[in-house]
């Protein structure tokens, strides 16, 4: 008798826990999928983010978010007085110096016609001349002239040859005067032309417009007539189709597993889920993350919009005829643990081992069978006990 006292004394009874306060899960088999869950945010998969190359006040704005716009198109205007004065300066400067080369030019080639007119008519006179010398050394040989006469024809004749050089070189230095004029005008003008539309593009450019046919998804926040905007800001974004795609943060630790064409799940507000599939994986690291991207497999929701946080899911592999059972909230990353499992009405502390596992389930190797019945909210104060009674009410 005494020792059956001491025994007692000696094994507590063990603690009670009611049925209705256990959450519990069977154990299955089947497919087990592993999952790699990283945070991640909703971005349009197609669009234009548009900003001003320079700064200026908004004298106009078109539309809100969600119009639907055509190529070209205006989303808002700008005013940039300086620009447009530089702009209106740079034309002036350059139609300044088109007239000037005109003006140039011209008294130039009249220079250049009345030359080469006067030398047309001396070469004429220079042709009579020599004929006449021509016509005097015929004569000469029949004693029909004197001698000295045609010597002083002769010396004309060399006179008028040496003035003609003379005047055909004036005309080629005249004609090169020219040509330089035109080459350095015209690289003046090419140089004042490049400036002119370069200022064109950039007064253009004050204009916004939609680079291609699309929906404005959405534009800077507090865009409205008469705000300053410095270049560089981003005022509008257009997308072709609306679509969106998750670009997911995965630690690069991890991401060494993944792999183009992946399945995934997205999971965003009010357990609203969508099925996904990783399309691209970033090769250079930031921050020890690599930065993933899926597109969405199915019809978007409503509540899926660009700049909504979202949790991504990659199902990273799978594994047929596994023993799997929702994750206790006491089992940690330990291969070999302890789980409470429902028989009748005691609860029984097993040791099991665990194999694959996700943030929700685990696989048991061993120490489990099919449809025994894991206990998932277990109490630290049960770890003294093999055994838990559990009352029905």
């Amino acid at each position: 008798m005494l020792f059956f006292v001491l025994l007692a004394l000696v094994r507590p009874n063990p603690p009670e826990v009611s049925l209705a306060e256990l959450r519990i899960s069977d154990v299955r088999e089947g497919v087990f999928t592993t999952e790699l869950s990283a945070p991640a945010s909703l971005r349009l998969s197609d669009y234009s983010a548009i900003s001003t190359a320079h700064g200026g006040v908004i004298s106009k704005l078109f539309g809100n978010a969600g119009k639907r716009l055509d190529e070209g198109q205006e989303i808002l205007t700008l005013a940039n007085p300086e620009l447009e004065r530089q702009l209106l300066e740079a034309e002036a400067a350059m139609a300044s110096e088109q007239n000037q080369f005109v003006s140039i030019e011209s008294q130039l080639l009249s220079q250049r016609d009345s030359a080469e007119h006067e030398l047309k008519m001396f070469e004429a006179d220079l042709v009579s001349e020599r004929d006449e010398l021509a016509a005097l050394e015929q004569l000469i040989h029949i004693g029909a002239v004197a001698r000295l006469q045609y010597e002083r024809q002769r010396n004309k004749v060399m006179t008028m040859q040496v003035r003609l050089s003379g005047m055909q070189d004036r005309n080629r230095e005249l004609g090169a005067r020219i040509d330089g004029l035109r080459t350095g005008a015209q690289n003046a003008l090419d140089q004042r032309r490049r400036v002119v539309e370069l200022l064109r593009a950039k007064v253009e450019g004050l204009i916004i417009r939609a680079p291609h046919d699309g929906e404005l998804v959405s534009l800077a926040e507090g865009l409205r007539a008469g705000l300053t905007v410095a270049p560089g800001t981003l005022l509008a974004e257009v997308s072709r189709d609306g679509k969106l795609e998750a670009r997911a943060s995965v630690p690069a630790s991890r991401a060494a597993g993944l792999a183009i064409g992946m399945s995934a799940t997205l999971s965003g507000s009010n357990n609203v889920e969508i099925p996904a599939r990783v399309v691209s994986i970033a090769s250079q690291v930031r921050r020890d993350e690599v930065e993933v991207v899926l597109a969405l497999e199915a019809q978007q929701p409503r509540e899926f919009r660009p700049g909504l946080s979202v949790s991504a899911r990659i199902h990273t592999g799978s594994f047929p005829n596994s023993l799997y059972v929702e994750r206790p909230n006491s089992v940690g990353t330990d291969s070999r643990v302890d789980v409470w499992v429902l028989q009748g009405h005691q609860l029984e502390k097993r040791s099991i081992q665990v194999g694959h596992r996700t943030s929700e389930l685990m696989v048991a190797t061993s120490g489990l069978m099919l449809g025994d019945k894991v206990v998932l909210n277990p109490s630290p104060d049960w770890l003294p006990y093999s055994f838990v009674d559990v009352l029905e009410n």
